[in-house]
């Protein structure tokens, strides 16, 4: 197989370029693939000067970092750079560039859709966030918050843990105020981030 077969072969973008930072061969995923991206726009073609492609596009500081790789003033023969954190749906890639034949002074280019790891990293830092806040909580609090997150009125928790209505609604005012909520439906939201099982009504 020629090495344009086997970047054929892969579902990655991925572009070949040598020690000055030009594109000597790209594979179909990169020309199909790198254009919607949102690091550049639309693909680096073949013989064109990456460094210059990026430089053209505003990504400056992208450029003078793949420079000092390519000119060997970088300790570490990798790159990564992102763009579009995962919010509100949008895309998050990632440039990766990588020593491919160090004797020739060839790099490998991929980008790579890291949308899915961005998003569970971002949940899990939210999650955190909540469960902080929820630690500030009496665990008579806490009984309050879960059922308010079932959804039961002040009188019928006070009977569910048979306690007065306006124990239960001093209760709840606490909690709120403690959480920094604008009222109950902030405090049955940050529940749900903390403890997605309530959801199933676990």
């Amino acid at each position: 197989h020629t090495a344009r077969d086997l970047l054929d072969s892969l579902h990655l973008p991925i572009a070949l370029i040598d020690g000055d930072g030009r594109v000597e061969m790209s594979n179909e995923a990169w020309n199909r693939e790198a254009s919607p991206s949102c690091l550049f726009g639309r693909a680096c073609p073949v013989g064109a000067s990456f460094p210059e492609f990026l430089e053209t596009r505003g990504r400056l500081e992208f450029a003078a970092e793949m420079r000092q790789l390519l000119g060997g003033k970088r300790v570490h023969k990798t790159l990564s750079w992102e763009c579009d954190l995962p919010e509100n749906g949008a895309v998050c890639f990632e440039l990766q560039i990588r020593p491919f034949r160090e004797d020739l002074g060839h790099w490998i280019l991929m980008h790579v859709d890291v949308t899915h790891t961005r998003r569970i990293e971002a949940e899990a830092r939210m999650r955190a966030e909540a469960l902080e806040k929820l630690g500030r909580l009496s665990p008579r609090e806490m009984e309050v918050m879960h059922l308010m997150v079932q959804g039961l009125a002040n009188r019928e928790m006070a009977v569910r843990l048979s306690r007065a209505v306006k124990t239960v609604e001093m209760h709840r005012a606490n909690l709120i105020k403690k959480l920094g909520a604008n009222g109950s439906s902030d405090v049955v939201r940050l529940a749900l981030i903390a403890y997605p099982e309530l959801r199933n009504g676990n």
